[in-house]
């Protein structure tokens, strides 16, 4: 690849990126209305039973295809394992704490992913890379002192939005160990099937079966409308396009990008 192809696709890369963690900031918002009036549990199996659902959907027309003969799983797996322990710490610390509180914690995700990275990938960040993590921490001690004014935030809340953070930094780690082998449709597919799977199974059991709240939540505008955006735009489209970023910026870079969630999330 030639020095002009190289520095067009770091930019093509830079803006997914950027796109990608503007709609994923934006999730706290829809996930906290879906929340009004629908469990976290009920509500992720939703969405991600949606998103799923249009997954297939892109490949039963022929827009995308999957290729996993020959290909080591085991980065995939990690992934796809990750992703929902990051989405239930992060949907209950919403529900235990307020969106806001949630997306400005979430900003210290790019120094744990840094350091994960360098432990695990061995990407060693540069000094101006690395310094430029700890900007966004101003904005978590902001949020932490003017807290009572943004709703309750619970201890448990700060537990497992704490939690959230750890295993965000993960995931950021293993998608960028499985990008040499897998595409941005393949690791958001293995990775929103398996959130399926799991929420799915762990909502029906909190409701012992019972599809009552399953049907009530779809009786709900704004619970639907939220659910639909949080599917299409959040999951989907946004997995996708971090992904492809993952697949070509450096680790340091990557991660810092999730600060944007927090700048969404206020």
């Amino acid at each position: 690849m030639g020095t002009r192809n190289r520095k067009n696709a770091a930019a093509a890369a830079l803006c997914t990126g950027v796109i990608g963690n503007v709609i994923w900031g934006s999730s706290y918002l829809f996930t906290r209305i879906a929340q009004n009036e629908s469990s976290p549990m009920v509500q992720l199996a939703w969405r991600f039973a949606l998103a799923f659902l249009l997954l297939n959907l892109m490949i039963l027309f022929g827009w995308e295809k999957l290729h996993l003969r020959g290909k080591k799983l085991k980065p995939l797996i990690l992934l796809s394992v990750v992703e929902p322990l990051y989405f239930f710490c992060e949907s209950y610390g919403i529900y235990y704490s307020n969106s806001t509180f949630s997306g400005v914690m979430l900003a210290i995700v790019p120094i744990i992913a840094i350091g994960l990275g360098t432990l695990i990938l061995k990407e060693y960040p540069t000094r101006k890379q690395f310094l430029l993590c700890f900007v966004p921490i101003a904005g978590v001690i902001l949020v932490t002192i003017a807290g009572s004014g943004l709703g309750a935030v619970q201890p448990i809340g700060v537990v497992l939005v704490f939690g959230a953070c750890l295993f965000a930094a993960f995931y950021r780690v293993y998608n960028k160990d499985s990008s040499a082998e897998f595409t941005a449709f393949e690791r958001s597919y293995f990775v929103i099937g398996m959130c399926m799977l799991v929420f799915t199974v762990a909502a029906l059991c909190m409701v012992r079966g019972d599809l009552t709240p399953f049907a009530a939540a779809l009786h709900s505008k704004r619970v639907l409308m939220s659910t639909l955006v949080l599917s299409v735009f959040c999951s989907v489209a946004a997995n996708i396009l971090v992904n492809y970023s993952a697949s070509i910026l450096p680790m340091a870079i990557f991660s810092n990008l999730g600060s944007l969630i927090t700048v969404c999330a206020m």
